[in-house]
């Protein structure tokens, strides 16, 4: 095994270490990883210093909607306070 094989494998298994994780009200289990997280910052950079706002989401949302596929979920929770403006915070899992 070349040492490119094994960095790549180590950098994997970094970016999906698990950060948090919960069990819905649903009995569904939902993990967020480094790599989750990573991608969250990058596509919604306002949300980079909200991490406990996406926990409480994970943990216990308001709202659950089944997606446009069977086995895709939303996960909504309303916040008052966020840095933009009063909002839902919604998060898509695909399982």
């Amino acid at each position: 095994m070349s040492h490119c094989n094994i960095s790549t494998f180590k950098e994997r298994r970094q970016t999906m270490a698990i950060i948090f994780e919960a069990t819905t009200p649903n009995g569904r289990i939902l993990q967020l990883t480094n790599e989750g997280w990573s991608h969250i910052c990058t596509v919604h950079p306002e949300l980079k210093k909200e991490l406990n706002k996406v926990k409480q989401t994970m943990k216990t949302p308001e709202l659950i909607k089944q997606g446009n596929k069977a086995d895709t979920f939303m996960f909504y929770k309303f916040f008052s306070k966020t840095i933009v403006s009063p909002k839902h915070l919604v998060l898509i899992k695909v399982f």
